[in-house]
């Protein structure tokens, strides 16, 4: 996918496709498709490129489940036209995907060694004691202004942890875990909540599931150390 602006093109993301599994992608997201394989820049093309550029979606499967997860709301058109996926600028593509490859410095390849999983980040933030989230980090503030409670936060980051640490992601690395955290905060990753008109957070069907079985793991634990 790439933003056109004036005579320019830039590379926002890119996902192996075939024909079949092109047209998948495309019908998953119909509601945001224009004339010439043009979409409208929606709040659910924006997630789907960011999370496609976090590792979180790499395959077109994964994609299709991640935008028939978003609310209706997250389709409706925001600003100007801005991805394609026509097959004249696969070229385009290639040349800069390899283009930035080739152009890797011995230092950047030196900065993606400090990357580490989320279980490593943990233990070194409890060998230091400190919080892995700082009262100080900005998403805190964030959530805040949004209406998000603090019972919200703390099942976010529960269902983030177990997610990166025992479930299909904790292979994950990354060099900054409390940013990747916000990012899955302001993305809603886990669809635990959606924000009424009014600007308050509300549990949504997924946010209740997660809540009530962290809570009944938690019981069960304080049952088992209680004996």
């Amino acid at each position: 996918m790439q933003k056109r602006s004036a005579d320019k093109y830039e590379l926002l993301c890119t996902m192996k496709t075939d024909a079949r599994s092109g047209e998948i992608l495309l019908e998953a997201l119909s509601a945001s498709r224009q004339k010439d394989g043009w979409f409208r820049c929606t709040q659910a093309l924006n997630q789907l490129i960011l999370n496609i550029n976090n590792g979180v979606v790499n395959t077109v499967e994964e994609a299709v489940e991640f935008v028939a997860s978003l609310p209706v709301e997250d389709h409706v058109a925001t600003v100007a036209i801005v991805a394609t996926t026509k097959d004249k600028d696969k070229d385009k593509d290639k040349e800069e995907k390899e283009t930035r490859e080739v152009s890797r410095s011995p230092s950047k390849a030196k900065k993606e060694d400090r990357t580490n999983t989320l279980k490593t980040f943990l233990d070194g933030c409890k060998a230091n004691g400190v919080k892995p989230i700082p009262d100080d980090h900005p998403i805190r503030q964030y959530m805040a202004d949004s209406g998000i409670s603090e019972e919200m936060a703390q099942i976010a980051w529960l269902r983030f942890r177990e997610e990166h640490t025992v479930g299909a992601r904790k292979s994950k690395r990354y060099t900054d875990w409390p940013a990747t955290f916000a990012n899955s905060v302001k993305d809603r990753w886990y669809r635990l909540w959606f924000v009424k008109p009014e600007g308050e957070a509300e549990w949504t069907s997924e946010g209740l599931q997660a809540k009530r079985a962290i809570e009944a793991a938690l019981a069960a634990k304080m049952q088992q150390e209680a004996a």
